[in-house]
């Protein structure tokens, strides 16, 4: 009966054995997934850290491409205005010119009708 006894005793122990070993295999498998998965947090945490200075780029970008979009419309703008000022001087001289050939016109007329 102590023969019994000790062999179920080593049977009880063998699969408690068996379970333990089974279970560190668990535990390094799983400690080995939480390793990966902190490296995989990491990587991502770069790649969101790079998305973040692209982003930051394409906001730079647009603000020196409105500013100088802004730039180039009002410089526009101001060489469309001292034209059109230029053009308006320019008339005015032409018609003052005409008005002042009429004037003349006119005096050489009124000189020959008094002859």
């Amino acid at each position: 009966e102590l023969v019994m006894v000790a062999a179920k005793t080593r049977e009880v122990f063998g699969k408690s054995e068996t379970s333990l070993e089974g279970a560190k295999s668990k535990v390094v498998h799983l400690e080995a997934q939480i390793e990966s998965m902190r490296a995989d947090a990491l990587a991502l945490e770069g790649v969101r850290k790079q998305v973040r200075e692209k982003d930051e780029q394409i906001r730079a970008m647009r603000i020196d491409a409105d500013r100088t979009a802004r730039e180039l419309r009002e410089a526009f703008t101001k060489d469309l205005t001292k034209q059109n000022d230029e053009a308006k001087k320019e008339k005015k001289e032409l018609l003052d010119g005409l008005l002042g050939a009429e004037s003349a016109m006119e005096e050489m007329r009124n000189e020959l009708d008094l002859r």
